[in-house]
């Protein structure tokens, strides 16, 4: 499996994609499973805002490890 290097910044825009996505399906009649994806948006929300905090806060993490742009 090849591994991928991704910024902060592809990892918020991917996530805030899945937000976007997540919360259209949650409007659709169709949709059976509202509770689940409920929970599923919830947990998109959580990993959003963490990932702000990180990046906010976290300056020993980005001197070290992690790729900011």
């Amino acid at each position: 499996m090849k591994t991928q290097n991704l910024t902060l910044e592809q990892i918020k825009n991917e996530i805030e994609i899945w937000i976007l996505d997540t919360n259209f399906d949650l409007q659709q009649d169709w949709n059976e499973e509202k509770e689940k994806m409920f929970l599923q948006l919830q947990s998109l929300l959580s990993i959003k805002s963490n990932i702000e905090n990180i990046e906010n806060l976290g300056g020993q993490i980005f001197r070290s490890t992690i790729t900011r742009k």
